[in-house]
């Protein structure tokens, strides 16, 4: 049948020819149609009816299916759904003529719309054209990858731009250096108190956050009153300045101690020699001890401490009897100890 369909658009073409340039539509092969020299065409389907489809009624290709104008001759094959065929799902099917007119078309496969299932459903020789695998949501990086309910798809990576540095609120908005990804905004959690070290991380109190860490720079002598100022020479951060540890500013006593004092407030004295802080403030000694180089001692009967600090008895009179240095062996109030 289609070398009869061939021979006949030969011969039209012998007959009849179409209009310069091509331009002839001649569906049915009579020599009439769209741009043809003969003029237009009443009825495109059929070769017969040409110039009065009124007058001449379309044949009976049922009683006789060799008329002209009838599609076919009884028996002949010829393929369907040829439309893409042999490309992705798509494959040609054929079609048996009955009683003059092309019956269905079987085992074939059209075209169908394109899907994300990496198959080219639309035959046209792409597979998954159409999908956005950089920007889906559903098709993230590829078909049926589908990011979380609190993600965006950037260049085909589910993201969280609520925390990702690297888009952060929005793909490709990246934060820079030292900053993190708080909520979607680029803080800098070197420097930020809500947000220090990390997103969420809250300085307590009055501390402020330095180098990512929380610190008191009322009293940190690498982040003296504000980050980055260090105290030098042996001081001390003290409410926010650098000071000399036994200052005022450093004690609570109302002056600066001197050289070797300590403040035990509110005034400032010698642990050293005082009984009361002897050996640190608070450290009092008992009732007739003194306070001998930060260690109380009974200077009444201590030999290294005898009647007054660093009084050492030596000798024969190594035996302290009532803060006196006596030799108990030959001392008749001390005759073999003090006292007898």
């Amino acid at each position: 049948m289609v070398k009869v369909r061939l021979f006949r658009l030969l011969l039209g073409l012998l007959l009849f020819g179409c209009e310069t340039g091509g331009a002839c539509v001649d569906t049915d092969l009579d020599g009439y149609g769209p741009g043809c020299e003969l003029g237009e065409d009443c009825d495109e389907n059929n070769a017969a009816r040409n110039v009065d489809c009124v007058g001449v009624p379309p044949p009976d290709c049922a009683a006789d299916p060799t008329l002209t104008g009838c599609p076919c001759l009884p028996g002949g094959v010829q393929t369907c759904l040829d439309d893409g065929a042999g490309l992705g799902i798509c494959l040609a099917g054929e079609t048996v003529c009955v009683a003059g007119f092309w019956g269905l078309c079987e085992g074939g496969t059209g075209p169908r719309s394109e899907r994300c299932d990496g198959v080219d459903d639309d035959c046209d020789g792409l597979v998954d054209e159409g999908f956005d695998f950089m920007n889906s949501e559903d098709h993230c990086g590829g078909c049926g990858l589908s990011c979380g309910p609190a993600q965006t798809c950037c260049m085909g990576v589910c993201t969280d731009t609520e925390s990702d540095v690297a888009a952060c609120g929005s793909c490709g908005n990246a934060c820079g250096a030292g900053q993190g990804c708080c909520g979607g905004a680029c803080l800098d959690v070197q420097t930020d108190a809500m947000n220090c070290g990390a997103c969420g991380n809250v300085c307590p109190g009055t501390q402020e956050c330095c180098g990512g860490a929380c610190v008191d720079t009322r009293s940190d002598t690498a982040h003296c009153g504000t980050c980055g100022t260090t105290c030098s020479g042996g001081d001390d951060c003290c409410d926010g300045a650098c000071a000399a540890p036994a200052s005022a500013a450093c004690t609570d006593c109302a002056v600066d101690c001197l050289g070797g004092e300590v403040c035990c407030a509110p005034v400032c004295t010698d642990t050293g020699a005082d009984p009361a802080n002897c050996g640190g403030c608070g450290m009092a000694c008992a009732m007739g001890e003194a306070c001998c180089g930060s260690s109380c001692a009974d200077t009444d009967t201590d030999a290294a401490n005898c009647g007054t600090c660093g009084n050492a008895c030596s000798g024969a009179s190594d035996t302290c009897c009532d803060g006196g240095c006596t030799d108990t062996d030959a001392d008749p109030m001390n005759c073999g100890g003090c006292g007898v």
